[in-house]
């Protein structure tokens, strides 16, 4: 276990594993935030979920952090769609356009989790 949680993992089947840990982590934050998105009416919970997943993956998966980010943000546009498809009712009523913004928080995450786990390689 602690194979997979290394920083520099090699391109082979301990690097697949890694990136595909790292997937799974994104897919569980990604719906978990679509999944609030579409029950809450304020915007602080989800973006809540999305910035701790991101960031959390970011720390432990340096290398994925940014493929990561990108499937945990498009889970929240994607939640919309699918709630519009099965005529779902929003308590917000929010527009799918204002979705997009969870890719801020993503990235913002995505950002400090590495850069935090710049800091602890250096420092120990």
């Amino acid at each position: 276990m602690l194979d997979v949680l290394q920083m520099d993992s090699t391109p082979g089947a301990s690097g697949r594993a890694t990136q595909g840990l790292a997937l799974a982590l994104a897919a569980v934050f990604g719906a978990w935030a679509g999944s609030i998105d579409l029950r809450s009416e304020e915007l602080a919970s989800y973006v809540l979920v999305v910035l701790a997943g991101t960031f959390l993956i970011a720390a432990l998966f340096p290398r994925n952090a940014w493929g990561a980010s990108l499937l945990v943000a498009a889970c929240v546009p994607f939640a919309h769609v699918y709630a519009g498809m099965t005529a779902m009712v929003l308590p917000a009523g929010a527009p799918l356009a204002s979705t997009i913004l969870a890719f801020i928080p993503s990235f913002l995450g995505a950002a400090a989790g590495v850069l935090l786990r710049r800091v602890f390689e250096v420092l120990y």
